[in-house]
């Protein structure tokens, strides 16, 4: 028996996390992750939850979003070339995610971190928004702030 029990498993999953991270850009798979970890999809599911807590797909859509966090704040890109940037196809289903996840819209993202000073830094939620504790033994993705009240008009 090993020491640490699911080291195996973390060790298994951890080039998969690390293969996403690079290609955060591309439309990456189930299937095209599991032959990084040279196990089956099946297992690889699996052992993912197990080990992020988090299902994959989950996960994937919580590194896209981070991406299109920093290229929001860093560039000038418009929300479509953004979405487009991260492999998403259908703009209105990149909004539906970004709102669910945000709570606000891209648009109203950009201008309100970009008002805030955090221009040309990764904003909230760090270089890929999710922070993974190893130590402490729990794992998830870093809570998005909540949506910041709105401002009165003059």
């Amino acid at each position: 028996a090993a020491a640490h029990p699911g080291g195996e498993a973390r060790e298994r999953v951890r080039p998969v996390l690390a293969y996403l991270e690079g290609h955060c850009r591309d439309a990456v798979g189930l299937a095209d992750a599991a032959s990084v970890a040279h196990i089956s999809p099946s297992r690889l599911r699996h052992l993912f939850k197990d080990v992020t807590g988090l299902g994959f797909k989950e996960y994937v859509t919580h590194i896209r979003l981070a991406e299109a966090k920093r290229l929001l704040l860093t560039t000038d890109l418009s929300v479509a070339e953004v979405a487009a940037a991260i492999s998403y196809t259908n703009l209105h289903q990149f909004y539906r995610v970004f709102q669910r996840s945000c709570a606000m819209s891209p648009a109203e993202y950009r201008r309100y971190y970009t008002t805030t000073g955090a221009t040309g830094t990764t904003g909230p939620t760090g270089a890929t928004g999710i922070l993974w504790a190893t130590s402490a033994g729990t794992t998830g993705p870093q809570a998005t702030p909540a949506r910041p009240p709105r401002r009165e008009r003059p």
